[in-house]
């Protein structure tokens, strides 16, 4: 059965196995999961930390603080997250799509299989970026050039934002990736 949840300001915990949640969140410990349901939260703007994931369906968190950990098997993981003390995403053959504003010293850990990603972090401390591919190409708005590995495929994007205070991993084996600052 499908879940729906409005008007809880405290922790919740929301699973099931073939439906539909839709949850408005509060500030707290949240845990969300479902094995091939879409996901769809939507946070207070308040700090917290979010746990979710799904195995077949796509997953949707917006207006959500403090640290999300977000996973999905096979299905689209989107996401929106200011201010973002830690933000880790993880698809195996979904895409990923994050809005993230980070706070001082925060971090971004994005990772796909064969997923395409598309990346937007700010941050008012500046991050350093290390984004690594095995077989897509690398993208950034910012006009910074992608390695290509010397003795075999692949291709790597470092550098510094900034003053550099926040960190940024993304990571693919045959998706693209998107990184972009505003």
């Amino acid at each position: 059965a499908g879940i729906s949840s409005r008007g809880i300001a405290g922790v919740q915990h929301l699973h099931t196995v073939s439906g539909a949640i839709d949850a408005q969140l509060g500030s707290g410990d949240d845990v969300v999961k479902s094995v091939s349901g879409t996901i769809s939260l939507h946070g207070s703007g308040q700090a917290g930390t979010l746990r979710v994931a799904t195995i077949s369906g796509d997953l949707s968190a917006t207006n959500v603080a403090g640290e999300l950990d977000a996973r999905t098997i096979n299905g689209r993981l989107t996401a929106q997250i200011s201010p973002a003390r830690i933000a880790r995403l993880h698809t195996t053959s979904g895409s990923i799509s994050l809005d993230a504003r980070l706070a001082r010293g925060g971090t971004v850990d994005t990772e796909t299989i064969s997923g395409h990603q598309t990346i937007t972090v700010a941050a008012a401390a500046g991050y350093s970026y290390a984004v690594k591919s095995f077989s897509g190409h690398i993208e950034n708005c910012f006009g910074a050039q992608a390695r290509h590995h010397e003795y075999g495929p692949g291709s790597r994007l470092d550098g510094t934002r900034g003053a550099g205070e926040g960190r940024v991993r993304i990571k693919t084996l045959s998706g693209g990736i998107s990184l972009c600052d505003h």
